[in-house]
Formats: C-alpha cells, sequence, structure tokens
C-alpha cells in the first residue's frame, strides 16, 4: 500500500470516529433537552421569550440578550475546537450536527439581531405610536412632533407676522405667503400654485375628476370644499351675515356682491358704451343689447330672448300662469310690469 493511500485509509478511519462521536454526543445532547424542556418551566419562558424576539423583531436587544450572544459564542467555539482536536488539526469535510441547543440559540440570535438591524423592516412596522389617537409613526421623532397636535404647543413662529406652528415642516410652507414663491405649476395651464395639493386639487379641472359627491342629491365636486359649501343648499346654513342690513347668505362671494348695493361700487363695465354694472352677471346680459344674441327660444312659439329670466316670465302667457298678486283686490298678473301699472288704480296715480 502506497504512502498516499495509507493516508487516506487513516484519515477515513478518524472521520469515521469523528462522526461516531458527534453522532453519540448529538443523541446526549437532544436527550438532555428534552428532559429540561419537559422539567423546567423557567426553560420554556425563557425559550419562548427568544422565540418572541423573532415574531416580534422590533423588540430592542438587551443586556440579557448581549450576554446570550457571548454563551451561544462560547459554545459555538467550544464545539469548533473540540472537532478540531478530535480530528488531528487535519481538514475533513464540516459536520452537519452540532449541538443542537447552541443551533437553536444562535439561529433565534441571529435572526433577531438581523430584524433589530434592518431599518427598513423597522420603519414598516412603525413602532412608535401616539397614545391620544393610536396614529404610529416610523421614528420617535416623528411622534414627538405629532405630541404637539394634542396639547396645542406652537414653538415654532413665523418671523414676519408672529404666526406659531406645531411643526417647521408647517413653518417652512408658510413663508411661502411672504416670499410669493409659487412652485407647483400646472404643466397644462402653466398656473402656478404655493402647495401640492392645491395644484392636485386645480388638476381635476382638466381631467374632470369628481370624487366629492353629495350625499342628498349626488352631486360632484371637484374639490371638497366646493361640497361643503353646496351642502348648506340642503341645510338652509348662512354663515355670512351683512353688516349693513342684516341680510344672510350661505356663500362669502354672495355676500360681497351684495355689499356693493349699499357702497355702489360697479366694477364690471361695458366695452362698448362704458355703462357700469355691480355684477359680472349683469354685464352679460347687457352685452346681448350690443351683439343682439338671443339664446333662450320659447319651445311653443319659437320666440327668443337674451336671458333664462327673460323666457321664464314670456313662458306665463303659454301657461297662464299669474304668480303676482294685487294687495289690494287679489287680482292676478304675469308679469311686474303689469301688476306695477294695475296698482296706479288703487293709488290715484297718473299713467
Amino acid at each position: 500500500m502506497s504512502k498516499v493511500q495509507m493516508l487516506l485509509s487513516l484519515k477515513k478511519q478518524r472521520v469515521t470516529a469523528a462522526n461516531e462521536e458527534i453522532f453519540a454526543l448529538f443523541e446526549q445532547t437532544i436527550a438532555e433537552l428534552e428532559e429540561e424542556l419537559f422539567l423546567s418551566k423557567e426553560e420554556n419562558k425563557r425559550l419562548q421569550k427568544l422565540l418572541d424576539a423573532v415574531l416580534q423583531p422590533l423588540l430592542r436587544i438587551h443586556r440579557a440578550d448581549v450576554q446570550q450572544l457571548v454563551v451561544v459564542k462560547e459554545e459555538l467555539l467550544h464545539d469548533q475546537q473540540e472537532w478540531s482536536t478530535s480530528l488531528d488539526q487535519e481538514d475533513p469535510e464540516p459536520p452537519h450536527t452540532l449541538n443542537q441547543r447552541t443551533c437553536i440559540r444562535l439561529k433565534l440570535t441571529e435572526n433577531r439581531h438581523e430584524s433589530v438591524s434592518d431599518p427598513q423592516h423597522s420603519a414598516a412596522k412603525k413602532p412608535f405610536s401616539c397614545s391620544v389617537c393610536k396614529k404610529a409613526f416610523s421614528f420617535s421623532g416623528e411622534l414627538k412632533a405629532h405630541m404637539r397636535v394634542h396639547p396645542g404647543e406652537k414653538p415654532f413662529s413665523c418671523s414676519v407676522c408672529k404666526k406659531a406652528f406645531p411643526q417647521i415642516g408647517y413653518l417652512k410652507k408658510h413663508m411661502i405667503v411672504h416670499t410669493g414663491e409659487k412652485p407647483f405649476s400646472c404643466s397644462v395651464c402653466k398656473i402656478a400654485f404655493l402647495r401640492s395639493g392645491d395644484l392636485q386639487a386645480h388638476m381635476r379641472v382638466h381631467t374632470g375628476d369628481k370624487p366629492f359627491s353629495c350625499s342628498v342629491c349626488k352631486k360632484a365636486f371637484p374639490q371638497s370644499g366646493y361640497l361643503k359649501k353646496h351642502m348648506r343648499v340642503h341645510t338652509g346654513d348662512k354663515p355670512f351675515t351683512c353688516s349693513v342690513c342684516k341680510k344672510a347668505f350661505s356663500l362669502s362671494g354672495n355676500l360681497k356682491r351684495h355689499m356693493r348695493v349699499h357702497t355702489g361700487e360697479k366694477p364690471f363695465s361695458c366695452s362698448v358704451c362704458k355703462k357700469a354694472f355691480p355684477q359680472r352677471g349683469y354685464l352679460k346680459i347687457h352685452m346681448i343689447i350690443h351683439t343682439g344674441e338671443k339664446p333662450h327660444s320659447c319651445s311653443v312659439c319659437k320666440k327668443g330672448f337674451s336671458t333664462s329670466g327673460y323666457l321664464k316670465i314670456h313662458m306665463r302667457i303659454h301657461t297662464g300662469e299669474k304668480p303676482l298678486t294685487c294687495t289690494v283686490c287679489k287680482k292676478g298678473f304675469s308679469q311686474i310690469g303689469h301688476l306695477k301699472s294695475h296698482m296706479r288704480i288703487h293709488t290715484g296715480e297718473e299713467k
């Protein structure tokens, strides 16, 4: 037998002996582990905590866990040293049967350590939640900033108008009001906006999207603010009151137009005859005089009218409706002009 064959045979014998020794050690360890798991409740609890660490990876490693890592490392090194000694410093194939208790501890500890060290995994779980509204956050700093919402704390104030905000981000957005910057522009019509949310709402003008619908009449709107204003039609709410005559309005724009009755302001003027009007709608109706346009026609006699209001009055001729009544003799009339002419009979005024 050659020297090489003798070395190979000797190596094979040592590997076989080592495997038998390891297998015996493996069976002994399994038996000890089963006995400990059966008899020791404290050991069961400890292993359960390690398993919980795998199922709940966001738990932070405490001092006891660090000590556990040291014990696991020492056990693993001890097993490796025994293996190396048994083979007399030769390099056979690595065994697949380590101490099972060591494997369990090592696997649990590695999984726990990897889970805690993975920032994406930790951020996805959002472990920091508000004790008041239960809103979850990925980082403690976010939770700390959010908590100012509940007590009303506003530590960040504008250097220009002194308005205060609970978060620095809100202050940065507010400062755009003073700088006049409008960083968000529409790709279709190029109109610029202060906030991205305003641009997003504006884009529905081009797309025709109307995601907000009335729960009463099902009418849809592109913005939630429009729906809120519309709901006053159903509720009858009129929060805007004239300071002069106390007349109430459902919309601030209606109050603004009404105030021109008291101020006499007429900001809309005709480009042809320069006649001025308090409202844009009145100017639009007036312009028909110059254009001669009569877009509203009677469905019965086909007569044309410049406004829908004139058409409505005209239709009373065909329907016989007389909604205007004399307060003296109770006679009915279809038009306000006819009623005014009739009232002169009772007042004695000349025609």
